[in-house]
């Protein structure tokens, strides 16, 4: 199991645990975008887990992204940012071929 928060300066935080709800691995990694950023999902996918999150910014150049996290040292692996032009939020989906 894996619990993923934002913190203070821009730091998304991951903290997994086993079976028995015993922590195993925590990291942060800082986001070096201006912003508030909201988690809106969280999927394990092919040894990954994929963090959607949203970054809102009151000038408008508002983005989506998503974060692959390593599920086993919970190393960032990349990330997929989406800019937006307007104040709407758009849905993130990974289809059964990974795109």
């Amino acid at each position: 199991m894996i619990i993923v928060r934002m913190g203070e300066d821009n730091l998304m935080n991951l903290y997994q645990f086993d079976t028995n709800l015993t922590p195993v691995d925590e990291t942060s990694h800082e986001l070096n975008e201006i912003g508030r950023h909201w988690i809106f999902s969280l999927i394990e996918f092919e040894d990954n887990y994929v963090v959607a999150s949203y970054n809102y910014v009151t000038s408008c150049a508002n983005s989506s992204s998503l974060h692959w996290f390593d599920i086993n040292d919970l190393s960032l692996k990349g990330n997929f940012t989406i800019e937006e032009n307007e104040l709407t939020l758009q849905e993130l989906t990974i289809d059964p071929n990974g795109n």
